[in-house]
């Protein structure tokens, strides 16, 4: 049994610590513990070829130590601490045997004890008193050991083997002592290199941890986005076909009312589902003319019927000092006053609600009004005011059950407050009421500063005798599009869901297909990649969906969709998008790139302008390189995806990347940073063709860019 374990395991690590780079604490103890045993054991038949036979059993039971406790390094018991008890111990035998030869061990060991504690103390701190207790054991035996050898004339200095036993072994001790040094210097890295790989990973794993969690906080906010979406783009929908019949006055002012409502809200649901988009402070704000006025007259329209139910007396006071067009953001101010006068009427049972706009401050170009909303409600306590801004704050939960609410209207409108760079502040009193006013700086704006209606006004025959396939799964939508789509002129032809427009399309044809995405038995998306792969049709497809999200319209544009609209879609928007499509203009409509590529800009050139030093004849060559390599690379990366060469694939991936990196082009570089390490065996789940795809759909979306603002 002790012969396998020595040939097995013993021999195995001796030839392992031998040849290994390892530096953890059962190697260095494991390589100390048989250097210093061979050591020893030279020393041992020194002393016995020189007649010494006390010195001799001493060095070789200090050999038999050092390879019985690499035999516990081995078994991984008490490596640590073998490891500095027998460093030390080797270490001053050595130190012993020199100053004894010389008769200067004082000298000596006052030389070895001071340096190698104040480094041992440096570099392992406390654990150098080990140091200091092993050296007093030794120098109270060193006098005996001394006086024993100077009696016997052990080392006679006019012998030849002497001299250089003495060479040999100082230069040995040197050795040892830097060895030892270096070595306890190296673990110490090692250990400081061992606790910052330990924080990055555990900072890499919190970071992996957040990313999952703002995954699943985009997959609720996705499927809360087509919940709401779908009806809100049935009331949109219809209203926008009520309108256009004979109504009269007061009809018109309240199908005007639904709409205003409905785009405000649909607005305000937009901001909320792009989470990203909020917590990474991408949310802008507008400056656009506006008449205050009218906004308080709108706030108070929807409210008023609510408060007439409660019996609330409800007002608004407008002060006729202020400009009649200021400049702001309407739909932000409308919100804020929308959420703060919704929880005024909420929280109010009897008395009153009022909302106040006055001027407190003037400039010649600027005013500073103060809004105020005052109720007669139930008021907040003094200890829950601190938290009134948290997200999902509520007073208690019997508050929640009996008004309802999420708790985010408070904070959605501080947000809004503090981006426009105002002051909101509330105050009040438990069962008296509740105060709270924000201040704005608005500029004082003219005709020329009010928004020009983006209206499009279109014949009602420009889709006529065009043939368009509905593939929608809800009722209220189909009924939507359809007397949309016929107001122009258009064919429609409908069906519920993927695999019955494939079967339609397969003995019929259409000049343009609207696709749903989220419809039973096959989705949109299933539906298109078989029209596209199988049928091999090139009808313009625009895909239809409630997910707001970017990763959405990117898997759309991915897939082979033409176009992309969001529901609840505008009228004209949708007959626009439409008419380009069957004109075979592939239009990705106004606000692409901050919604598909999820960025006010897909590039910068930044950087080439830096270098360039505004040399605009450099920043020009720059951008032509550009375009020259980009276009040759996706060239050759897609020959490379077609004969699956992925060597290739990988080399010109890497040849762009700097390139592509040099433009800041996000989301392209995620891609090719994948592209340039593609393996298909080690990357089963990376669907190479659609990011190939998508990689070159954002090139193309910059080169087109580039194009147009440096024209060759």
């Amino acid at each position: 049994m002790l012969r396998d374990f020595l040939l097995n395991n013993y021999l195995v690590q001796l030839k392992v610590v031998l040849t290994s780079r390892v530096r953890n604490t059962q190697m260095l103890g494991l390589r100390y513990s048989f250097i210093l045993g061979i050591l020893a054991f030279v020393f041992s038949v020194f002393w016995f070829s020189v007649d010494a036979p006390i010195l001799a059993a001493c060095n070789l039971t200090c050999s038999i130590s050092f390879f019985i406790t690499s035999l516990f390094i081995v078994q991984n018991k008490y490596a640590d601490l073998c490891n500095h008890i027998l460093l030390y111990i080797g270490l001053a035998t050595i130190f012993i045997t020199i100053s004894s030869s010389f008769h200067v061990y004082p000298y000596l060991a006052v030389w070895y004890i001071g340096p190698v504690i104040f480094a041992h103390m440096f570099l392992k701190r406390f654990q150098g008193l080990i140091v200091f207790f092993i050296n007093l054991a030794l120098a109270i035996i060193s006098p005996y050991v001394n006086v024993y050898v100077k009696k016997h004339n052990l080392l006679d200095q006019s012998k030849v083997h002497y001299s250089v036993f003495m060479h040999t072994l100082i230069i040995v001790s040197i050795l040892a002592i830097v060895y030892f040094i270096l070595e306890q210097y190296k673990e110490y890295k090692a250990d400081d290199e061992f606790a910052l790989f330990q924080k990055n990973q555990e900072l890499d794993d919190s970071r992996k941890e957040l990313i999952k969690t703002q995954k699943y906080k985009e997959e609720f906010f996705a499927l809360i986005s087509h919940e709401i979406r779908t009806p809100m783009n049935a009331i949109i929908g219809i209203s926008n076909i009520v309108r256009k019949t004979n109504l009269d006055t007061n009809q018109i002012k309240f199908i005007e009312a639904i709409q205003s409502s409905a785009n405000n809200l649909l607005v305000i649901i937009n901001d909320l589902l792009d989470l990203s988009k909020l917590e990474a402070g991408k949310l802008r704000i507008e400056n656009k003319g506006f008449n205050l006025n009218n906004s308080l007259q709108f706030i108070f329209s929807l409210f008023a019927n609510k408060a007439e139910d409660k019996g609330l007396e409800f007002n608004i006071s407008f002060d006729n000092r202020i400009a009649s067009i200021l400049v702001g953001d309407q739909i932000r101010i409308n919100q804020i006053l929308l959420n703060l006068t919704s929880n005024a009427i909420k929280f109010t049972e009897n008395g009153y609600v009022e909302i106040k706009c006055e001027l407190i401050g003037e400039t010649n170009n600027s005013q500073k009004i103060k809004f105020s909303i005052i109720d007669s409600g139930i008021g907040i306590s003094e200890a829950f005011l601190k938290n009134i801004f948290d997200q999902f704050s509520q007073e208690d939960l019997s508050t929640s059950r009996k008004f309802g609410g999420t708790g985010l209207g408070m904070t959605i409108s501080k947000h809004l407050v503090d981006m426009m760079n105002g002051d909101i502040k509330v105050s009040s009193l438990k069962n008296v009421g509740t105060t709270i006013e924000f201040v704005l700086k608005l500029a004082i704006g003219t005709d020329k500063d009010l928004p020009i209606s983006k209206e499009i006004q279109m014949e009602n025959d420009v889709l006529k005798g065009k043939t368009i396939l509905l593939v929608e799964d809800n009722e209220m939508n189909r009924l939507v599009a359809q007397n949309t789509l016929e107001l122009y002129g258009a064919i429609v032809k409908e069906v519920f869901n993927g695999q019955e427009a494939v079967d339609f399309l397969k003995i019929n044809t259409v000049d343009l297909i609207l696709m749903d995405i989220g419809m039973p038995v096959m989705n949109g998306i299933k539906a298109t990649e078989i029209i596209r792969s199988e049928l091999k049709i090139t009808t313009p497809i625009i895909a239809l969906t409630a997910n707001a999200l970017a990763e959405e319209r990117n898997r759309c544009i991915i897939v082979g969709m033409n176009d992309f609209l969001t529901k609840p879609f505008k009228e004209g928007h949708l007959i626009q998008v439409i008419s380009n499509n069957l004109n075979n203009k592939i239009t990705i409509f106004e606000d692409i790139k901050e919604e598909i590529f999820d960025s006010n800009e897909i590039y910068t050139l930044a950087n080439i302008k830096m270098m360039s030093k505004n040399n605009d004849s450099f920043e020009k060559s720059m951008v032509q390189i550009f375009l020259k390599e980009s276009k040759k690379a996706m060239s050759e990366i897609s020959i490379a995806l077609e004969q699956e060469d992925w060597e290739k694939l990988r080399f010109f991936a890497h040849k762009i990347k700097a390139s592509v990196k040099m433009l800041e082009i996000k989301k392209a570089i995620e891609i090719v940073l994948e592209l340039e390490k593609y393996d298909p065996a080690k990357m089963p789940d990376f669907n190479i063709a659609q990011q190939t795809k998508s990689f070159f759909l954002y090139i193309d979306k910059v080169n087109q860019s580039l194009e147009e603002h440096y024209p060759n």
